[in-house]
């Protein structure tokens, strides 16, 4: 079904930025503001960074969603990828890669001029940004393993109708 790695990886990403999305939104909502990491926030201040002007909302609106639909599905990817158990999504791995992203976005958005300095970041920010770091994991581990269980069924169900028949299938 979901035969290359790749693909598994792909499509837990999606799932994992789907719940993500709707999370951001939420905050959004429940702050009365954007978070300092909110997407259409930094696709404005690279976009001002870079070209010296200040984009439309549209277009910053378009570069949030850009970012987001890149960034989010290609950290599953990798994952899914990844050779032997390391693709394998434990409780403890889904951990390791939402604490491995929300320590990368605190180091490199800054960096980057995407937002403001950590130090100015409320601290409601930090945490909301480890939330959202974690519901991804959460999500694109649990998408990664159905998609890996429902890959293997076919295999299974084979292995034992060739059993039933006599054969040693391995």
């Amino acid at each position: 079904m979901f035969s290359p790695p790749y693909a598994r990886g792909l499509l837990a990403g999606v799932a994992g930025t789907v719940a993500e999305a709707f999370w951001s939104r939420r905050q959004a909502r429940l702050l009365g503001r954007a978070p300092v990491f909110g997407t259409t926030e930094m696709a404005r201040a690279l976009i001002l960074k870079f070209t010296a002007r200040t984009p439309s909302v549209g277009l910053a609106r378009a570069g949030g969603n850009a970012m987001r639909w890149t960034y989010g599905p290609l950290w599953a990817l990798v994952w899914g990828a990844l050779p032997g158990p390391c693709s394998r999504p434990t409780m403890r791995s889904m951990a390791a890669l939402a604490l491995l992203i929300w320590g990368v976005e605190l180091v490199t958005l800054p960096w980057v001029g995407a937002t403001p300095p950590l130090r100015a970041w409320p601290a409601v920010d930090i945490l909301l940004d480890l939330t959202n770091a974690s519901l991804y994991a959460l999500v694109a581990g649990a998408s990664l393993t159905v998609l890996t269980e429902l890959n293997g069924l076919p295999d299974r169900h084979r292995a034992r109708e060739l059993k039933r028949e006599g054969h040693r299938y391995e």
